[in-house]
């Protein structure tokens, strides 16, 4: 079923929606998760960005990895297992604890996490270089993300349904997010990505989609090109598992889906466009929620107001009672 977004606000000549002028309010826990803006570290993980990954969440409450099955073109893959590097070749290349595979990144993240009790919701992006394998297939993910996280940490997507909604769109239709007072303390593990160079990159997602449903441990983040598949099935996404859709992953020239996005109740990480001061607020003015930054020492945009609560238009309604549950596909 599609999301029936609010009415978006007036068409450019193009089609889109025009961001509406920038309000950004100050970070607060009242705040639902659905309109936080913050900034996102693009590619964490790489050793020009800080010299441990750790010294990265001290700066930012949102980073990056990227995780491969095999350890390089001809070497082969580890059962249960996801290197961590940015090329094809060869092996961990990262700024993590060692040996720097997906592990230790996590073990990294569930340690800042232990030693900063109450912290404001951590959220990894993973982006997935390769499609799914037997020996590294959804499941198994989520496995290692249980393992080395904590399920009392994760939030994962049921705990938003709390039984009372039958799929993630659901709750966005219901406008249901949680403030972001209630997820001090949590991690949030976002799936994107899915192939090298994009390629079939959203059938990834939607085979983890399909795969793991209600049962999932990470949301998933397809890439979105037009207002259609943000309403609708994104592409590579069969229509019901669409219904596990609540994350978009915007490249450059797409942000502009960023306020049909909000406009429905759902998120977007945009990257690859904010460079300065001006695109940045440029970006939050889009009502974005995740914003991907390069630097991750910066903190005098917009004011200095790096994070916050950015409003598009007035047409943000308050919390809809729960509709009578629905079956979601099978």
């Amino acid at each position: 079923m599609p999301i029936d977004p609010q009415p978006a606000p007036r068409p450019s000549s193009g089609g889109l929606p025009e961001a509406a002028a920038p309000l950004a309010l100050p970070y607060s826990p009242e705040a639902r998760f659905d309109t936080v803006f913050r900034p996102t570290s693009h590619n964490s993980y790489l050793r020009d960005k800080a010299p441990r990954l750790l010294d990265v969440l001290e700066h930012l409450r949102s980073i990056e990895v990227d995780i491969w099955d095999d350890a390089g073109f001809w070497l082969g893959a580890r059962p249960r297992h996801w290197f961590v590097r940015h090329l094809p070749w060869y092996g961990n290349d990262n700024n993590a604890s060692p040996p720097g595979d997906l592990d230790a990144c996590l073990g990294d993240v569930a340690g800042w996490s232990r030693a900063h009790p109450g912290h404001e919701l951590v959220t990894v992006f993973v982006e997935k270089k390769q499609a799914w394998k037997a020996t590294h297939g959804p499941a198994v993910l989520d496995e290692v993300l249980v393992r080395a996280l904590g399920r009392d940490r994760l939030l994962a997507p049921q705990d938003l349904m709390k039984a009372q909604y039958p799929s993630l769109r659901a709750v966005a239709r219901a406008n249901a997010w949680p403030t972001e007072g209630e997820l001090r303390g949590r991690i949030a593990v976002v799936l994107h990505g899915g192939r090298w160079h994009g390629l079939r990159a959203n059938q990834t997602l939607n085979a983890y989609a399909d795969d793991r449903r209600g049962g999932a441990v990470c949301f998933v983040a397809p890439e979105a090109f037009k207002p259609s598949h943000v309403s609708g099935a994104p592409p590579g996404f069969a229509d019901e598992v669409a219904e596990w859709v609540v994350f978009f992953n915007l490249s450059k020239g797409h942000e502009r889906l960023a306020p049909i996005i909000r406009e429905a109740h759902c998120l977007s990480r945009v990257w690859g466009v904010a460079r300065d001061d001006a695109s940045y607020s440029r970006v939050v003015g889009l009502g974005a929620n995740f914003i991907g930054l390069d630097d991750v020492t910066e903190t005098g945009w917009l004011g200095g107001r790096m994070s916050g609560v950015s409003r598009v238009g007035s047409r943000l309604r308050e919390p809809a009672a729960p509709s009578t549950p629905r079956a979601a596909g099978r």
